[in-house]
């Protein structure tokens, strides 16, 4: 869900400037601990010149607007683990801690199944290991998020059909180099 810092809601409170900062330099754009120095001094900048900063993060599933020190701290000494977050991966990324379209596999890896056989060869950006996650990306996505964008789980066929969608394969490589 969403938590707007109290200097953020103030100002928006009584409509003054607010500018929005992505938190992608701290968390992707330069190492620890440059990261957390450079947010600041941008804040501060943006404060000098009359405004209030509304540096923008997801943490422990949560999306806040206007971090703290702390906050950013947190964030930016995780390093590189942290995934760069737009607006299609946040129902993945609120289930764990454009129309984008979320894309993830269901299973243990991230190979994407084609029609008829478990891998395409392709990649997705998630894999959900279980329902319960599925149903709590789905959940945050449509429900707390409103997000107004589909979200797609290619789920591999069973095991038990794996020779019957190799079959089927050849098959259709058959007819297509025949044709």
């Amino acid at each position: 869900t969403l938590s707007v810092s109290e200097e953020v809601r103030q100002a928006l409170h009584e409509h003054g400037p607010v500018v929005a900062l992505e938190s992608t330099i701290i968390t992707h754009g330069m190492p620890y601990p440059h990261n957390i120095k450079t947010g600041l001094e941008v804040e501060d900048i943006i404060r000098k010149n009359g405004c209030i900063p509304a540096t923008i993060g997801v943490l422990d599933g949560r999306v806040h607007v206007g971090l703290d020190k702390t906050q950013l701290e947190q964030l930016g000494s995780k390093g590189k683990d942290l995934v760069k977050i737009s607006r299609r991966d946040f129902p993945y990324v609120l289930a764990k801690e454009t129309q984008g379209v979320c894309v993830a596999t269901f299973g243990q890896d991230k190979d994407f199944p084609a029609f008829f056989v478990p891998s395409s060869g392709l990649k997705a950006p998630y894999n959900i290991r279980d329902e319960i996650e599925a149903a709590e990306m789905i959940y945050n996505g449509q429900n707390k998020m409103k997000l107004d964008s589909g979200i797609l789980i290619g789920v591999p066929l069973p095991d038990s059909y794996n020779e019957y969608g190799q079959q089927i394969e050849t098959a259709i490589d058959t007819a297509l180099h025949e044709v």
